[in-house]
């Protein structure tokens, strides 16, 4: 908002990623496998907390259906509670998260 102020001090972030796809094609499917890394720093009162990750995918595509599936995982050290309102503490961050997608072509 212009003109507006503000007593927190969150400094701008970027993220990198990179990744790779390889397929494997058959006679009447192909196959994906997935991989990837980033960094992707949260923002944060003060200095920025350093998010780092990785992820693995593959799936199957045919005529009719896509379905696929991966994992992610991401870790933080020593993030900021006082972020999330708890004052004076901080912890290790660390997430996992399964991921599906199903696709029905008509």
């Amino acid at each position: 908002m212009e003109g507006a102020s503000t007593d927190r001090d969150i400094d701008d972030t970027f993220a990198i990623s990179t990744g790779k796809e390889y397929l494997i094609f058959r006679k009447k499917t192909i196959i994906p496998l997935l991989g990837g890394l980033f960094y992707d720093p949260s923002p944060s009162l003060g200095n920025p907390t350093n998010v780092y990750g990785f992820s693995v995918g593959s799936g199957i595509s045919t005529k009719r259906f896509s379905l696929d599936a991966a994992y992610q995982f991401r870790w933080a050290n020593d993030v900021d509670g006082e972020d999330f309102g708890l004052s004076g503490t901080s912890f290790d961050l660390n997430e996992h998260m399964f991921l599906t997608s199903l696709i029905v072509y008509f």
